[in-house]
């Protein structure tokens, strides 16, 4: 692992730290909230751990703030942000390399993200409000959505309500280039009180 690399997984494990602290949760209870175990939550928050783009998710949307303030993005009071391709803030992984496209103001509900996935990679599944869509810029992935998997081609798209258990694969043999947006807040399901 490279200095840079070491360096910004320890960014990561501060933002992560300082944030349950604020908030003076503990680990059990942040598990209960995310569905992430303390022993898992305890090893990111110590840099042991490389938290995937789908456990950020997880714990932006419980501490109520951006994906961008967890992985080091300054702060913007603008109701306008630019982001520069100079910029970005990217983290890499074993298998992954997630790069932010949105703006990290607070009240921002949208998350992009640039995503590339090596041959494969796979990831633990996720469960969250609000809504995802992935659109795969080259390469192929399978989408797994409720235990159903979905395979999806260069140009090909997926649209599903993120409060299923869901997660991503590259079981090929050549890397995945995807745009994932993902809209927090409350799903249909929720919103019409079907369970």
């Amino acid at each position: 692992m490279s200095d840079e690399s070491k360096t910004e997984i320890d960014a990561v494990a501060t933002a992560l730290r300082e944030h349950r602290a604020q908030r003076r949760l503990t680990l059990a209870e942040l598990a209960a909230m995310t569905g992430i175990s303390a022993a898992h939550l305890s090893r990111m928050e110590k840099g042991e751990r490389v938290p995937t783009i789908g456990m950020l998710l997880l714990l932006g949307r419980a501490y109520g703030i951006p994906l961008g303030d967890l992985v080091g993005e300054k702060d913007a009071t603008s109701s306008v942000y630019v982001n520069r391709g100079s910029s970005r803030s990217t983290r890499v992984s074993k298998d992954a390399t997630f790069t932010s496209l949105s703006s990290p103001r607070p009240t921002a509900n949208l998350q992009a993200i640039s995503m590339e996935l090596l041959p494969g990679r796979t990831s633990d599944p996720v469960a969250h409000p609000g809504e995802e869509w992935i659109y795969v810029l080259s390469g192929k992935a399978d989408v797994v959505v409720a235990d159903e998997t979905y395979s999806l081609d260069e140009g090909d798209s997926i649209h599903f309500e993120s409060d299923k258990r869901h997660y991503l694969t590259n079981p090929w043999t050549v890397k995945c280039m995807l745009l994932l947006v993902s809209a927090a807040g409350t799903s249909r399901h929720h919103q019409e009180g079907v369970a």
